[in-house]
């Protein structure tokens, strides 16, 4: 908000809702706050996260004013509810990017279903816009915005919204089941980075490292290089790098909106491996420890494996598809057969190969081994 204004315009909403999302990165217990900003977006009750984890079980964090729905969504209610699942399978076929409770249930299940008229009534929930996000292969995540009962329904607009939030939320969130993976919760930052199975290399403005782990020291060399103590890429990737760093730095002094999603920046290591560089920006104020004050890029390293599927945030991002037809490509894209592939996603075979046509069609490939070849080339 800005200082002396009592009233939030949109802008101030959208850079506080944007800052939380990025403290939340570093530490977990903050995503309910960055989850109410995110509501607050949209003049709305609040957000939720609902994880699939590794073992099929959910977890959900709220906003703070959907914590009594939470207590009993986790004690019963989430037995009857047939969103959150409809939209995990729903996302694989639907061209769009946010759906609302009118694309996810018959006006019949909105009017009579007790989802909606015993659990969501009596908590004072309306209307739902989400979509799914992958912040790790194996880690879908359901994001939701629920209004208040009796509000207007989510428009156009709403979903443009939601889509820009969305982007940094998956990033953040990314970086969040990095730590948590790494079970650092007890440590400082400098600490729980230093941990990360990822390459990390902490930057300032002029792109000199603060801080890089372990794992950022082995990709040091091939087209990632740091002469003088500052990251460089080098090869055909170098304008792409620097462009992503000026939009970031850029971005918080002339507008007050999230940066594009750039395409994701794939070099070769010192190793002789692909490694695949992310770029995020870093607030100063997100931090509470040194060294990281003057921090303002965040680089993660994630090296390519052989014979392992490649990340689907990658694969969309490269290949120009959906996320729920990058999970499928990633997955073909090692030698699983649509079949193996729908069981690995809990889809029906049909849908996979459905998903799969579209894929074809898209990437300009009519075979599956051509869709393999395609991966290892951009890769």
């Amino acid at each position: 908000m800005l200082w002396g204004s009592a009233v939030q315009t949109k802008s101030d909403k959208l850079a506080i809702a944007l800052e939380a999302i990025y403290a939340a990165a570093g530490s977990p217990g903050l995503w309910p706050r960055a989850l109410d900003s995110i509501g607050n977006c949209f003049n709305a009750i609040g957000g939720v996260l609902i994880i699939q984890n590794q073992d099929d079980s959910l977890a959900t964090i709220v906003s703070p004013r959907l914590k009594e729905a939470q207590l009993e969504y986790d004690s019963h209610a989430w037995k009857v509810d047939f969103l959150a699942p409809r939209l995990m399978e729903r996302a694989m076929l639907s061209g769009h990017a946010c759906l609302t409770e009118q694309d996810l249930a018959t006006p019949d299940e909105i009017a009579t279903h007790p989802f909606f008229t015993d659990f969501r009534a009596r908590f004072g929930l309306g209307s739902i816009i989400g979509t799914v996000v992958l912040p790790h292969p194996k880690i879908p995540v359901v994001l939701s915005v629920h209004a208040a009962l009796g509000d207007p329904a989510y428009t156009d607009d709403d979903a443009t919204l939601l889509e820009r939030i969305l982007e940094n939320v998956e990033k953040s969130l990314a970086l969040t089941v990095r730590l948590t993976e790494a079970e650092t919760h007890q440590l400082v930052l400098a600490e729980a980075l230093s941990r990360l199975s990822c390459g990390v290399f902490l930057l300032d403005g002029s792109g000199k490292i603060i801080f890089k782990n372990d794992k950022a020291s082995e990709f040091i060399g091939g087209e990632i290089n740091a002469p003088g103590g500052c990251f460089v890429v080098s090869g055909k990737n170098y304008a792409a790098f620097v462009e992503v760093c000026r939009e970031l730095l850029s971005n918080g002094q002339a507008e007050d909106r999230p940066p594009k999603q750039k395409q994701p920046i794939v070099v070769r290591s010192g190793c002789n491996t692909s490694v695949v560089l992310r770029v995020l920006p870093v607030e100063a104020r997100t931090f509470d420890e040194q060294p990281f004050a003057t921090s303002r890029f965040l680089v993660l390293a994630t090296e390519c494996l052989p014979a392992e599927p490649v990340d689907p945030a990658l694969v969309r991002d490269l290949l120009e598809l959906t996320l729920a037809e990058s999970r499928l490509a990633s997955l073909i894209g090692i030698g699983k057969s649509p079949r193996e592939a729908a069981d690995k996603l809990s889809i029906t075979e049909e849908t996979a190969r459905t998903v799969l046509k579209r894929i074809f069609s898209k990437t300009g490939v009519s075979r599956q081994s051509e869709l393999a070849a395609l991966l290892s080339n951009v890769i």
